[in-house]
């Protein structure tokens, strides 16, 4: 794995904003007629400790729906990679 890229050259870094503040990632879609929205990622979580935080989210009110990836992390170290995202709807 390259960089934190599962497949490929490329994948998205969560930037480290330091410890007790959040960063996020987020995209928003159009869901309607969909009964079910299925997420799925790969993600790489570079020396993480207790203190580190990773979320995953889906948000929605009606049809229009959000992925929010969130990474919270202290040192320079510790890094939050996130690679093929695939939302799918049925």
């Amino acid at each position: 794995m390259v960089g934190g890229a599962s497949q490929g050259a490329y994948c998205a870094w969560v930037k480290r904003t330091g410890s007790g503040k959040d960063s996020f990632i987020e995209v928003s879609f159009d869901a309607s007629g969909c009964g079910l929205v299925h997420l799925l990622y790969r993600r790489m979580l570079v020396e993480f400790d207790a203190a580190d935080d990773w979320e995953a989210q889906v948000c929605g009110g009606g049809w229009i729906c959000a992925v929010r990836f969130k990474c919270e992390t202290g040192a320079d170290s510790e890094k939050c990679y996130l690679d093929e995202v695939r939302i799918a709807g049925s």
